[in-house]
């Protein structure tokens, strides 16, 4: 575990950048920097002590998609349960994800340095607090614009093989993400363009 979190370093900076943003925008996160040379010490009683102690309070949530048999899914669900407690937690103590919201009209940037290498340019956008009209303008404006965002900087301007822009729903929180990852020109000079 300790090599694969080292190798983290190594990995595609489209996914360095979304880990580290992911980071910074949980105000609850811890770095896997910051306990990557802990992990030699953890023994796997302790993992299993750990797991009873946690398991005894515990909150699934999930999502089904496609051509499902109800009743299926549902023993399903019910299995998962049954190995967990067997009891749910009531809604006020399932956990919630807080997202970091950024100040109006105070803009917050993040570089990091890595042995990747790509480079990664990712810039989010938020707008406001989450409600939903604003949330219906979000997701026509992100549809009209991901085209023309691919377009202009994969194929006109050929910046990097990978290009996205998307709305972005977390929380209270609403956005609206651009990345673009290249080889060949770094962060700033994707930024500028």
């Amino acid at each position: 575990l300790r090599r694969e979190i080292a190798n983290e370093d190594f990995s595609q900076a489209y996914s360095q950048t979304f880990y580290e943003y992911n980071y910074l925008m949980n105000p609850d996160a811890i770095h896997r920097n910051d306990y990557r040379e802990m992990i030699d010490a953890v023994t796997l009683d302790e993992v299993r002590k750990f797991a009873k102690q946690v398991l005894k309070e515990a909150a699934f949530e999930g999502v089904a998609y496609g051509n499902l048999d109800g009743k299926a899914l549902r023993a399903s669900l019910d299995a998962t349960f049954k190995e967990a407690s067997g009891k749910s937690l009531p809604p006020d103590r399932s956990p919630m994800r807080r997202v970091l919201q950024l100040p109006a009209g105070q803009p917050m940037a993040h570089v990091i340095s890595t042995k990747s290498d790509n480079h990664c340019w990712n810039s989010l956008y938020q707008f406001g607090p989450r409600d939903y009209r604003r949330e219906a303008i979000l997701r026509v404006g992100a549809a009209a614009l991901e085209t023309g965002f691919y377009s202009e900087m994969r194929s006109k301007q050929q910046l990097g093989y990978i290009v996205w822009s998307f709305a972005n729903l977390q929380g209270e929180m609403q956005g609206m993400f651009f990345v673009i990852q290249s080889g060949d020109y770094p962060a700033t000079e994707l930024a500028a363009r």
